[in-house]
């Protein structure tokens, strides 16, 4: 019979399962919790994973309205490196990200209110990171639930790079379309498709500046799509073909050229297009296209001057040839034989050829230009003197280009020949003319210094003679000397003539009249076995110049002339040869002859000149030495035979006389010097002569200021000033000259004065009495007297002129001359 429990039994059984379930439920509860801490534990480590270790800048943001946008709570290690501090000093400085504008803030407030889910937010902004700098930066956003508060999580990046990037594209792709618009080309690009046999084209063609002209030409609308659509291209189906041709062929590219014929006008375009593959059965095609109408209008002319061309060469006066190098033959102008004197057989066949005929001389400035040339490029140009097949030498300028084949290998030279003896000549008698001239300066400089000396020199020992007696010892003694100091006085005035430094008295010459004078004079020193052969001019040859200019040049050409026949006959006795010495007159007009035409336009003034010709047949020169003939101490002779003074004289008195002097010559067959001079009219008769009226003047004492800075002349000039009775006051400086006048110029009668002085110069002097009014006489000394200080010194009215050198009876002639 079962047992039934009692209330006490079930109350403890209930009790104790009771007991059991709660045990059981703990055990439960405690598991679930463990297990919902270690998944609430993973999570928190994922999340912190997530935001505090992300490589991308984190940040956790409250939406703050009283300041108009997003106020920081929390952020990562790399959105504190976007803002430029560390954890703490971003929290503590309150980061805010503020709405650019009202507009944005609603936005904003109304994205943040939405229902859930919202979508995400996302913008671009700028940042002001904590040191003040600016970044830009775009952002994420999006509505994250912590606890009871709704906050935004933030995703933010520094796109500085990014928009640099994006700015050097923009400006990349407007520089480049910018370039495609004014270039003077055509740029297309195409992707071709063979689709079922057929081909299928998509053409992107920009605007550029060739096809703006060709739509402008051609009246054609623009389609960017288009190529050639509204054009007249007659060829353009074989250019299609052509296309094709090389796509099949699996070329890379391929270039043509072609017509489109405009409403008036023809124009040739020459396309170079590139062939890229893309697909099985597609391409990509970029072609570039030029126009090049000028380039086919200069190849037809080109074609068309040909014939022009072969006629030049035979008209042109330069020498003009050809070499084929391959074919080792010479194509020549007949100007360039003639050049020469060769005949068409006779011309080198080689380089070698020409440089056989070139001088030694000029060799090395013919290698110098052709290595220029392989070095540069530049044209080889160079000037070198060529033999003439008479032996002569002729100055060419020489012109030359190669011609090379795709491998570099030279083909041809081209070149030209210049005969520019003539030139090379006038530019070296414009050379030497220079050089002479600034000798000329010098040495006139130092007859000046010479004078100085020879002065006291002449003085005293004139002075001397003076105090002996007519048959002593001492003046025959004292004679080769003053014959000497005079002789260096000539000297000396040859010189100043050479320097262009005496004073020049011209007046009307009859040219034959006074070379006659002066060959009388020189027959005396010619050799007997000379034959002198002088043929008159059948009309008088008036000239306007000085008669001892013409008397120098007559008697250095015919002593020039007379040394190298004495040369050439003491070389032996020469059969058939007879020295002689011509002189020939003749008349040119200026415009008649080719030597005369090239005077300058001063000379050329003249309607004609008489020509002076001295001819011999002795040495002759060779061309070096007739460059140097005229250069002052140049002589061909031995030591003690010649100064080098004569042949130079004879050019600066020619030079100064308004007139050319011409040189030819031959080595082994004779010399001949012409000079032309400029003629003029006949002078009228001249009027009876009268008798002069002399003026006696009694001498008596002056009182002299001598302004000298030269001691020994100073003391010369006074002590014959004081043997003749006058009271002299000598002065060494020209401003203490000037000193004197001002404190009493009344105190002297008479100042000679030296030109050339220290402190003040002569000229100084001379101006300061004749501006002041003062009654002195002026005697200049000088001897540097050329034809501008003589018209200066007449200028300022100068009593009377002392020449350096001068003798007693020079400084009496000048007192007399100023009344004393």
């Amino acid at each position: 019979m079962p047992h039934i429990l009692s209330s006490l039994e079930l109350a403890g059984l209930m009790g104790g399962a009771f007991g059991i379930a709660i045990g059981v439920a703990y055990l439960w509860v405690r598991r679930e919790r463990r297990a919902l801490v270690l998944e609430v534990r993973s999570l928190w480590e994922r999340l912190d994973a997530i935001f505090s270790r992300s490589p991308m800048p984190i940040s956790l943001y409250d939406l703050d309205f009283e300041q108009g946008g997003l106020r920081m709570l929390d952020c990562n290690e790399e959105a504190c490196m976007l803002h430029g501090g560390s954890r703490e000093e971003v929290l503590a400085a309150e980061v805010t990200m503020p709405a650019r504008n009202a507009e944005e803030l609603a936005r904003v407030k109304t994205w943040f209110k939405a229902p859930r889910p919202a979508e995400l937010w996302r913008g671009e902004t700028t940042l002001r990171r904590l040191n003040g700098t600016e970044v830009p930066v775009a952002y994420v956003w999006t509505r994250v639930e912590i606890g009871d508060r709704e906050l935004v999580l933030a995703v933010e990046r520094d796109i500085s790079e990014q928009l640099k990037a994006q700015s050097a594209l923009l400006e990349s792709e407007q520089r480049f379309r910018q370039l495609i618009e004014t270039a003077d080309c055509l740029l297309w690009k195409a992707r071709v498709r063979e689709v079922a046999g057929k081909w299928v084209w998509k053409f992107d063609v920009p605007l550029s500046g060739l096809r703006q002209r060709l739509f402008a030409a051609a009246h054609v609308k623009f389609e960017e799509g288009e190529l050639w659509r509204g054009f007249n291209l007659p060829e353009l189906a074989s250019m299609n073909d052509r296309c094709l041709t090389a796509i099949r062929e699996g070329a890379t590219n391929y270039r043509q050229e072609f017509p489109v014929l405009l409403p008036h006008e023809t124009m040739w375009l020459q396309e170079q297009v590139e062939i890229g593959r893309v697909a099985d059965q597609e391409w990509t095609l970029v072609g570039v296209i030029v126009d090049i109408t000028r380039l086919k209008e200069t190849e037809a002319a080109m074609r068309k001057s040909e014939e022009r061309n072969s006629l030049v060469l035979k008209a042109s006066n330069d020498g003009i040839w050809d070499f084929d190098v391959a074919a080792g033959r010479m194509v020549t102008s007949e100007r360039c034989r003639a050049m020469l004197g060769l005949r068409v057989e006779e011309m080198p066949l080689s380089s070698d050829g020409w440089r056989l005929r070139i001088h030694e001389d000029d060799l090395a400035e013919e290698e110098t230009a052709w290595k220029r040339y392989r070095g540069t490029g530049e044209p080889c140009v160079y000037q070198a003197r060529f033999r003439h097949e008479d032996g002569s030498w002729r100055w060419f300028m020489v012109r030359a280009i190669t011609v090379k084949d795709d491998q570099g290998s030279l083909v041809r030279v081209i070149g030209s020949h210049t005969d520019i003896t003539e030139l090379k000549r006038n530019d070296s008698e414009l050379q030497q003319g220079r050089r002479l001239g600034a000798i000329g300066e010098l040495v006139g400089g130092i007859a000046h210094e010479v004078n100085n000396l020879l002065t006291p020199m002449l003085l005293q020992t004139t002075m001397m003679t003076d105090d002996v007696t007519a048959t002593g010892p001492l003046k025959a003694q004292l004679e080769p000397v003053i014959a000497a100091i005079k002789n260096a006085r000539e000297l000396t005035q040859r010189i100043l003539t050479f320097g262009r430094r005496s004073a020049v008295n011209a007046e009307p010459v009859e040219l034959s009249a006074a070379v006659y004078d002066h060959l009388e004079l020189l027959r005396h020193t010619i050799d007997r076995r000379v034959i002198l052969n002088v043929v008159a001019p059948t009309t008088p040859l008036w000239v306007l110049q000085n008669r001892t200019d013409i008397a120098q040049v007559v008697i250095n050409l015919v002593l020039n002339a007379r040394d190298t026949l004495l040369e050439k006959a003491s070389g032996g006795t020469l059969q058939n040869w007879t020295p002689t010495l011509s002189i020939r007159f003749a008349t040119v007009n200026a415009g008649s002859n080719r030597s005369l035409a090239s005077i300058s336009s001063e000379e050329a003034n003249a309607v004609s000149w008489h020509r002076l010709t001295v001819r011999d047949n002795g040495m002759g020169m060779h061309e070096d030495v007739r460059e140097r003939i005229f250069e002052p101490f140049y002589t061909t002779k031995g030591n003690g035979q010649g100064t080098g003074l004569g042949l130079a004289t004879v050019w600066h008195l020619v030079k100064t006389m308004g007139g050319k002097i011409e040189v030819e010559t031959r080595l082994g067959v004779g010399s001949a010097f012409h000079i032309s001079l400029p003629a003029v009219s006949a002078p009228p008769p001249p009027l009876p002569p009268t008798a002069p009226i002399m003026a006696t003047v009694p001498r008596r004492s002056a009182r002299i200021l001598v302004v000298e800075d030269q001691p020994e002349v100073a003391n010369s000039l006074r002590g014959i000033l004081d043997r003749w009775g006058h009271r002299v006051t000598v002065v060494n400086d020209g401003s203490v000259a000037l000193q004197r006048l001002d404190e009493g110029a009344h105190d002297y009668d008479i100042c000679i004065t030296d030109l050339n002085m220290p402190g003040a110069s002569g000229f100084d002097v001379v101006r300061s009495l004749r501006d002041n009014g003062l009654p002195l006489q002026v005697i200049a000394m000088g001897g540097y007297l050329t034809g501008e200080v003589l018209q200066r010194l007449q200028t300022l009215e100068v009593d009377a002129i002392l020449p350096k050198p001068f003798s007693i009876d020079d400084i009496e002639a000048a007192l007399h001359t100023v009344g004393w």
